[in-house]
């Protein structure tokens, strides 16, 4: 059975999930913030986090999925996010779907160059083409993270001009979620995106990818471990 919980510790359902490492770093952001987000547990088979119209799901094969689509019809989400999970149905549709890639990465973390100025995270924002989200919306929600240490952005500069990024979009209880990786068309191949990945990883690290982004991941040192899904609710 679904209740609203404060989602102090580490339930089940988020150990060694991406989305775990996702749903726990909002939770660590909203002990601060009251209302950011609201978090679900049904019993020790799942863990959801409602942000807005976004319903963010970690579950295991126990997990009680209609009493989970009812909910987010009730909360009025429109987009469900999940790993390893069938949710379609005639009032759900799959928009999205990718894989989940891992690895255990017992390094020190080398210093990144982080955005510094407003104008240097909207060249971040340009560069990665976030063209479905309001730069205001965007800039607003990632600084309030890299503040509280529950996200990092990295770049790389050459004459003053942000040429490529990658992030650390979510971490917590020592895992990671790395994403938001781009480089410039002109730099391309020269390695760039690669090291600012390799810098961001430390101890577990997690990635959500597009199958055809695999290989380059594979040669970094990750490994596939499962998919996820996104659907909307129609």
């Amino acid at each position: 059975m679904l209740k609203l919980t404060r989602l102090t510790g580490e339930p089940a359902p988020c150990q060694n999930s991406p989305l775990g490492v996702m749903i726990l770093s909002y939770a660590a952001l909203c002990r601060e913030d009251e209302g950011y987000c609201r978090f679900y547990e049904q019993n020790d088979a799942a863990v959801l986090m409602q942000n807005g119209p976004f319903l963010v799901v970690c579950a295991n094969e126990n997990a009680d999925f209609d009493e989970i689509k009812q909910l987010a019809v009730f909360l009025g989400c429109r987009t469900i996010l999940c790993e390893n999970a069938d949710l379609a149905d005639e009032s759900t549709v799959l928009t999205r779907s990718g894989l989940i890639m891992s690895g255990r990465f017992d390094i020190n973390e080398t210093p990144v160059r982080s955005p510094q100025t407003t104008a240097e995270y909207r060249a971040v924002y340009e560069l990665l083409a976030l063209t479905d989200i309001d730069f205001a919306d965007w800039f607003a929600d990632v600084n309030l993270r890299v503040r509280r240490k529950t996200a990092q952005i990295a770049v790389a500069v050459e004459n003053g001009e942000i040429v490529a990024t990658a992030g650390v979009l979510h971490q917590a209880n020592g895992s990671r979620v790395i994403g938001a990786v781009a480089t410039r068309p002109e730099h391309r191949g020269r390695g760039l995106a690669s090291a600012l990945v390799k810098n961001l990883c430390a101890h577990t690290t997690y990635l959500l990818c597009q199958p055809a982004l695999e290989p380059f991941y594979q040669r970094l040192g990750f490994t596939t471990s499962g998919e996820w899904y996104e659907y909307e609710r129609v």
